[in-house]
């Protein structure tokens, strides 16, 4: 026999999808960035209500604020404007999850001119 219409859920936290930064970027210029929450069987994880920190390696890069996934985010969010990097050279944007320091996801060699 079969079984129809069977739920699986998001399994626990594995990852970050970082995106939008344009590659190259002009310093200075607002970019829109979404990150998506992935389950370690790299599922969106819809259920997500954890808090992310971003970081860069820019040192006056402008990000944003911790930010706590609410249930209607399931699991994906957009910044818009909400990174500024600043300074010429080749950086990343970094979210990692701000009880589970290990879980992260970043957009790496963004060129700024």
């Amino acid at each position: 026999g079969t079984q129809s219409a069977i739920t699986v859920n998001p399994g626990p936290l594995g990852s970050y999808d970082v995106v939008g930064v344009t590659d190259p970027t002009i310093a200075g210029t607002p970019e829109t960035v979404t990150v998506t929450v992935r389950d370690v069987f790299n599922n969106i994880k819809t259920d997500y209500t954890g808090t992310i920190v971003f970081s860069s390696d820019d040192p006056i890069a402008v990000l944003p604020a911790n930010y706590t996934f609410v249930a209607l985010d399931n699991g994906v969010h957009t910044f818009t404007n909400g990174v500024e990097l600043r300074t010429t050279g080749t950086y990343y944007v970094r979210v990692v999850d701000s009880v589970d320091g290990t879980k992260l996801g970043e957009q790496t060699g963004i060129d700024v001119n």
